[in-house]
């Protein structure tokens, strides 16, 4: 029944489009709002097993908002489900490269690392996203990741490697400051925490969609992620092990700056 009334949906859109074309201006919205029920139309697809119908959905809504990350989760799922890791990995590699959304490399790391070693996905990812290199949400994933499996020096050295005026700096000096603390070394340790702690301190909660897993700083009716409606709830305070938490509070003080 809710896929029917996606393509309800979907079939009225089309019928006003045929018989009274939007204005140029007016092009966009219409277009976003289609694109938005049919990436809600493909998630229910998937859903019911009907994976190709998804998938075709999925790569449509691709092709015209190549930057938004819902149809990369969908088509994550969708991959995952018929038992093609491989696909569903590079899925989510190339909704990073076109996002930029760090809980897509989280995606991967989570089902990769099952069949591989932290050094060869680090390797492969390194292989695969080689032009960015320098990016720091890049660099702030894997460092994260390196130092989780115990390679610390690789961790350091990619967290080291994010310039001091990129939004994932305040965020790796948290993640290095909490290490050196653990490790003993309280005053360096603390040094890194002041300055990483600023960014954070008037945003310690974030709403988690509980259909996608859309972060957000508020709760929309809607989420603007997968259109569910009413589906977020308050998630725990931010932590160190969040990379995807670090970028939504990064772009919060970029707004009030």
């Amino acid at each position: 029944m809710e896929a029917n009334r996606f393509e309800e949906g979907l079939e009225v859109l089309q019928r006003l489009r045929a018989f009274d074309p939007p204005a140029p201006e007016e092009d966009v919205e219409l277009t976003e709002t289609e694109m938005t029920l049919r990436i809600r139309w493909a998630k229910q697809l998937g859903d019911e097993g009907r994976f190709d119908q998804a998938m075709r959905e999925v790569k449509r809504v691709r092709e015209r908002f190549s930057g938004w990350s819902a149809p990369y989760r969908v088509g994550f799922r969708c991959l995952k489900a018929q038992g093609d890791s491989a696909g569903a990995i590079a899925m989510v590699l190339a909704g990073f490269r076109n996002t930029g959304q760090p809980d897509l490399l989280q995606a991967a790391y989570e089902l990769q690392v099952q069949a591989t070693t932290p050094v060869e996905l680090l390797a492969q990812w390194d292989d695969a996203l080689g032009d960015l290199s320098d990016d720091g949400w890049y660099l702030l994933t894997t460092g994260w990741i390196a130092l989780r499996h115990g390679i610390v020096e690789e961790g350091v050295k990619r967290l080291q490697e994010i310039a001091s005026d990129d939004p994932a700096y305040a965020h790796a000096q948290i993640v290095m400051g909490g290490m050196n603390v653990e490790r003993g070394h309280v005053s360096d340790g603390s040094a890194m925490l002041v300055r990483g702690n600023w960014p954070w301190i008037q945003i310690p909660f974030v709403w988690n969609c509980g259909n996608c897993g859309q972060l957000e700083r508020y709760a929309p009716v809607n989420c603007n992620g997968c259109g569910a409606f009413q589906s977020y709830r308050l998630t725990r305070p931010y932590t160190i092990e969040e990379p995807a938490v670090a970028k939504l509070v990064s772009a919060y003080v970029v707004d009030r700056i």
